[in-house]
């Protein structure tokens, strides 16, 4: 009931059996996710940033997916909603960071020194264990805290959020607000939080070259960012041309399929040699 009330924004709901169809499905799959984080069925793949002014590969983002034993490789969209709902996502975003922290020094011995991005919960953020473990881990790990950012949504402007943000950022780490202009937060946030980069929502991106509206925003989202001394993240780049508008509207990273999918790390080692030979960030 809680949730339809969220979802219909009328304030409150009346619970109806008929209207939770999928709760015995939701907690099979939330017991089958917490066995799934400790017994190796999560993998991770990443998807490459490109800088659009030189075609550098600037980074990637880390991307969780359960190699689930029934239903097959599942994206985040399948498990995230359920692992936040459960509590599970302080125990999903640990993995994803002791992985993370793992491949970035295969990284470094093999010379491929990246950037990596990956996806952070308010309710991590909250959690002053939480804080104390991200902060020990990157102190005994061999990963600069400079080469990590933490994405959170932009409603987590409005979770108090702050103090965990500004104890990381005097570590090194930084941090991005990821799909910009679909939250509801005010701007005077912005100001206010440690963040280094804003990444634009790929429902604008998607549609900058049929809708004059959305071009006007992704416009507007980059002008105030680069004011504000924000880097700039598009994602959902799916084609030649929104690259190039990108790059005259003075954007500084793409992301999407145009530039690559999201790849398995032996693929993302392929690809990364071939963007290094043709001297560009491997557009497709």
């Amino acid at each position: 009931a809680m949730y339809l009330a969220k979802q219909r924004n009328t304030g409150f709901m009346i619970y109806d059996a008929e209207q939770d169809r999928h709760s015995l499905e939701r907690l099979a799959l939330a017991g089958q996710l917490r066995h799934a984080i400790g017994n190796d069925q999560l993998t991770l793949y990443y998807q490459p940033q490109r800088e659009i002014s030189s075609g550098s590969v600037h980074g990637v983002e880390a991307l969780v997916r359960w190699n689930h034993p029934e239903r097959g490789l599942l994206p985040p969209g399948e498990f995230l909603v359920i692992a936040e709902q459960t509590g599970l996502i302080k125990l999903l975003t640990r993995w994803v960071f002791d992985a993370v922290l793992r491949q970035a020094a295969v990284w470094q011995r093999s010379g491929a020194d990246l950037i990596v991005s990956l996806n952070i919960s308010v309710k991590d953020m909250q959690d002053p264990q939480f804080i104390q473990y991200i902060v020990d881990a990157l102190g005994s790990s061999r990963m600069a805290p400079g080469k990590v950012v933490f994405e959170l949504v932009e409603n987590a402007a409005m979770a108090d959020v702050q103090p965990a943000l500004l104890q990381l950022s005097r570590l090194g780490a930084r941090f991005a607000i990821d799909d910009f202009g679909t939250g509801y937060s005010s701007l005077s946030y912005l100001k206010e939080m440690p963040i280094s980069e804003i990444k634009i929502d790929q429902s604008f991106v998607l549609g900058m070259l049929t809708n004059d509206n959305d071009a006007i925003i992704v416009r507007a989202i980059i002008d105030l960012a680069h004011n504000m001394g924000y880097r700039v993240v598009a994602e959902g780049v799916e084609d030649k041309d929104t690259l190039d508008l990108l790059e005259i509207l003075g954007c500084d990273l793409a992301q999407g399929y145009y530039v690559s999918p999201a790849l398995t790390q032996s693929d993302l080692m392929e690809w990364l040699n071939r963007a290094n030979l043709s001297g560009q960030g491997g557009a497709a």
